[in-house]
């Protein structure tokens, strides 16, 4: 029977789904990959042996892979000046053609210059209240949707974009001339924003972009629902590659630090519903806690993130640098219940805990705020012992209000860790480890208890020692 491997990030984003898909696309066969959800703004990064570096921000991550194919479903928002450039790149690092290789969706929504500007100008005027948006417009593009005004490849081809683009353009005008009035201190920051696209701020010059790109580009242009039920037909196996983590999700995630995207699973069995596929999710995760951008982070630690190095993830003026802490089990199961459950795990970034004497993971906050117990009851599991208020399980509520999304956010801000489960560290470089054998007592033990009851009570079927695929093993 035909597989279907769904990848999804449990934490928040940066899990290395990337090099987890370049990974399995050489390990397991998978050439045809799917980006089920997200936008230009997930970039995914692959390293290769030869120390080559590219993020894969719209085409699948396993383009290195020759014969590989990158389908962008209709849930992914598309930006087509970026992709241009994206596979101009990715043709000068493998000097073959990626053009004939992507599957776009005519239905999937654009991302604009236009979205761009107003997405940064609304998160500027939000001052210290910053939501931790990427400045690329995605939730603009979002929002688009939603009122069912966006601008899709069919769109352009009906000759219906020039009306939305001369529209969008207008109210990016208007929000310029009311940011500089109104907030005068950020009239350099309007400059700045306006100056980086602007070369595409013009709809009539940005329509023939669109046209030239979409004329010239030897891609295939379908419904990719249909697509993946012909591939599914004549036995292609597929790979799901979500984007951005669960703890992001629209309607899950601690608004207002969340994406303007489904960030579970969900949105790739929907493709897989009704195909005769056997279907298997696995989750990624790295072997510690991290978020690149603003929000609640209970595990955040200094020191711990001190000893740590992402050279992918580099501080920027939207999210700022990159944020580590110790290894949260309440975080993380709360990933696996948004979708849930998995069928394994594929834990990366081991290495990075070389050197460390011992290793924490948070099993239970102590809140220190004064909400009522039934406001806890609804988020929450927790008790009192010594006047301590203990949260051990962060709860999936389905119906959650805009009341509920603020109350929830507050009380994680003001918890910190309480519990912790302590293991030994280890000092022994493990980066040429190619078994689990190879690895220390201590590492092993470290993954004997994530995959154990005490837990995530999940199996992990990858573990990574290093950025190259050369550096993942199979357990």
């Amino acid at each position: 029977m035909t597989r279907a491997l769904i990848l999804c990030d449990l934490g928040f984003g940066d899990g290395t789904k990337g090099a987890t898909t370049d990974f399995l696309a050489r390990s397991q066969g998978f050439r045809s990959i799917m980006r089920y959800t997200g936008g230009p703004q997930a970039r995914h990064f692959v390293t290769t042996p030869q120390g080559v570096v590219h993020g894969f921000a719209q085409c699948c991550s396993g383009m290195f892979v020759p014969g590989t194919s990158s389908i962008l479903s209709s849930s992914m928002l598309v930006d087509l000046i970026a992709l241009q450039g994206e596979i101009q790149t990715l043709e000068k690092i493998i000097g073959q053609p990626i053009w004939e290789r992507v599957v776009l969706d005519s239905s999937s929504t654009l991302v604009t210059p236009f979205h761009a500007v107003m997405g940064q100008l609304m998160e500027l005027r939000r001052g210290e209240k910053r939501h931790g948006s990427c400045g690329m417009g995605v939730g603009q593009s979002v929002f688009e949707r939603k009122a069912g005004q966006e601008l899709t490849i069919q769109k352009l081809f009906e000759g219906d974009g020039r009306r939305l683009l001369v529209d969008w353009q207008k109210q990016m005008e208007e929000l310029i001339a009311c940011t500089k009035k109104d907030f005068p201190h950020l009239g350099e920051a309007c400059d700045a924003s306006t100056a980086f696209f602007h070369q595409y701020l013009d709809a009539s010059y940005l329509l023939g972009i669109y046209g030239d790109i979409l004329q010239k580009a030897p891609c295939r242009i379908t419904d990719t629902a249909a697509y993946v039920r012909e591939l599914v037909r004549d036995g292609h196996d597929l790979l799901l590659e979500g984007a951005q983590g669960a703890l992001l999700d629209r309607e899950q995630g601690f608004f207002p630090f969340v994406t303007k995207t489904c960030t579970t699973c969900h949105e790739a069995q929907r493709f897989l519903n009704g195909l005769d596929v056997r279907v298997k999710k696995m989750g990624v995760l790295r072997a510690y806690m991290h978020r690149h951008g603003a929000g609640p982070f209970v595990t955040e630690d200094a020191q711990f993130a001190s000893k740590m190095h992402d050279r992918n993830n580099a501080p920027n003026p939207w999210q700022g640098p990159m944020r580590f802490g110790h290894p949260d089990l309440l975080l993380w199961r709360y990933g696996l219940a948004l979708n849930g459950g998995v069928d394994t795990l594929a834990i990366s970034c081991l290495d990075e805990l070389t050197g460390t004497d011992s290793i924490r993971l948070c099993t239970s906050y102590q809140y220190s705020g004064k909400e009522a117990p039934e406001v806890l009851n609804r988020f929450f599991t927790w008790d009192t012992c010594c006047s301590t208020t203990r949260i051990t399980k962060i709860r999936v509520v389905s119906d959650l209000t805009p009341d509920d999304h603020a109350k929830r956010t507050s009380i994680l801000v003001q918890c910190r860790p309480l519990e912790w489960m302590k293991m030994s560290g280890w000092h022994q470089d493990i980066r040429s480890a190619r078994q689990l054998e190879d690895l220390p007592t201590e590492a092993r033990q470290f993954l004997d208890v994530l995959e154990g009851p005490k837990g995530l009570h999940t199996p992990i079927s990858i573990v990574s020692v290093g950025p190259t695929w050369e550096g993942r093993m199979l357990c």
